[in-house]
């Protein structure tokens, strides 16, 4: 199955049936598909741009590539497929960062903490 194929109710079933989440975007608006391969427990590899180097951390809880640049993505898959320890690790820092850092409490209160911020300025 492809992602454009996925039905958001069972997003994070399906990509955790993939060994890894190759996503070769050159533009995410916030990212979401990182952090629902975080909650899969599947490696990321991605193009060092933003939200991607905004929330992956190279050789912590992801990989990333050269941008525009096929062979530097498969070089890191090529990583992955090779090293079971590191990717393992990668699978779970990323966990841990979605659980530390883009949680739903957290995010919800973000947001609050934003909405109090403006409501406070009127």
């Amino acid at each position: 199955m492809i992602f454009y194929e996925l039905q958001p109710e069972n997003i994070v079933q399906t990509i955790s049936k993939y060994d890894i989440a190759l996503l070769p975007s050159m533009y995410e608006p916030f990212g979401i598909v990182f952090l629902d391969s975080f909650a899969a427990k599947v490696p990321v590899i991605a193009f060092d741009l933003p939200a991607g180097n905004e929330i992956i951390t190279d050789g912590y809880n992801g990989l990333l590539a050269e941008p525009k640049n096929a062979a530097s993505l498969a070089a890191k898959a090529e990583i992955l497929i090779e090293d079971n320890r590191l990717r393992d690790n990668i699978v779970i820092n990323a966990h841990k960062t979605l659980q530390e850092k883009y949680s739903m409490d957290l995010m919800v209160n973000a947001y609050l903490s934003v909405y109090r911020e403006l409501i406070a300025k009127t």
